[in-house]
């Protein structure tokens, strides 16, 4: 198996959520079925768990991407909303944008976003949804070093040069965050 290291992308995520101030997170959509969702979960979790705070508040995990947009403007109408949010679907990202657009919200002050999209697609199909506004950070990894790798790996493979089954974590970073 090859894919990007999701553990470590929420990790991050939740991370730079909590050094940019934040202490109240929510997850926005699904979690349970996909491995990749339970990964990203469990890495966020991990690094609230190091600060010392409780796991992110889960929103929309079990309704239709065409309901969702109608959770999240319940979540950011509340005065008491997070302050961070956890966005791992284009989904999800492109709820937050039109609603922070409407509403005026600005993702870099009082309630910032973390995203998730394959780097190639960052400009293209994550920024935007953020109606010419700069987008919020996102987690990325590279879709041409998943191909190459697992092309590599099959090529070996087939050369008799590996015998185990592995499975390749590619490298995740925020793009599109200022820097520290």
């Amino acid at each position: 198996v090859v894919q990007q290291d999701n553990y470590r992308g929420g990790f991050l995520a939740a991370h730079y959520l909590l050094h940019a101030g934040c202490r109240a997170l929510a997850w926005i959509g699904p979690i349970g079925k996909f491995s990749p969702t339970r990964e990203r979960y469990a890495g966020a979790v991990a690094a609230l768990a190091e600060a010392g705070l409780p796991p992110p508040l889960i929103v929309g995990a079990a309704v239709p991407h065409a309901q969702l947009r109608e959770c999240l403007d319940t979540l950011l109408s509340d005065p008491h909303r997070p302050d961070g949010l956890l966005a791992f679907t284009l989904a999800g990202a492109k709820a937050v944008g039109s609603i922070a657009k409407e509403r005026g919200l600005d993702l870099e002050r009082r309630t910032r976003m973390v995203g998730w999209v394959v780097e190639e697609c960052f400009q293209q199909e994550y920024a935007p949804l953020f109606a010419g506004r700069k987008p919020p950070p996102a987690v990325v990894w590279s879709a041409q070093a998943c191909a190459t790798t697992a092309l590599d790996r099959l090529e070996r493979l087939g050369k008799g040069q590996t015998s185990m089954t592995l499975r390749v974590h590619l490298p995740v970073r925020i793009e599109g965050a200022k820097a520290s």
